[in-house]
């Protein structure tokens, strides 16, 4: 139960962190340029979301 409040709060935490990254990602007036800033921060924190969610355990 713990373990699962707590991943919820780490969730919702990455995920804001996620929304004020992207007020960072459009300073570029290249449209590429921002589209290459708005993946790589989907990947990065896509990335941290699925090693707080991921099923842990022994195989």
């Amino acid at each position: 139960m713990m373990d699962q409040i707590g991943k919820f709060i780490g969730s919702a935490v990455v995920m804001f962190l996620f929304m004020f990254c992207l007020i960072f990602c459009f300073d570029s007036p290249d449209t590429l340029t921002n589209i290459l800033l708005v993946s790589a921060n989907v990947l990065f924190w896509g990335g941290i979301l699925w090693l707080i969610n991921r099923k842990g355990g022994k195989r």
